[in-house]
C-alpha cells in the first residue's frame, strides 16, 4: 500500500520532536561498546572490515576514533 506525501507529512506532525532538544556526546570506543559500533557500521556502511580493524581500533588511542550518543544517558 503506497502512502501519498501529503500522508506521510501529516504522519511526520504528529511524531514528537526530539532530535532538536537532545544533545549529542562523544566518547571513547572501548571493549564495552565496540559490539554495538560493529553492529552499526556493518549495518549501514556498505563496507566490511576485518577482525584486526575492530581490534586496533579498540586498542588505539586515536582522538578520532569515538562514538557519538545521544546526551541523556
Amino acid at each position: 500500500m503506497a502512502s501519498s506525501g501529503m500522508e506521510l507529512a501529516k504522519l511526520a506532525e504528529t511524531l514528537p520532536n526530539k532530535g532538536s532538544d537532545l544533545p549529542i556526546v562523544f566518547g571513547p570506543i572501548h571493549s564495552r561498546n565496540i559490539g554495538a559500533v560493529r553492529l552499526l557500521v556493518d549495518r549501514v556502511l556498505p563496507v566490511s572490515y576485518s577482525d584486526s580493524f575492530w581490534t586496533k581500533l579498540v586498542e588505539g588511542t586515536n582522538a578520532l576514533s569515538c562514538m557519538g550518543k545521544e546526551g541523556r544517558y
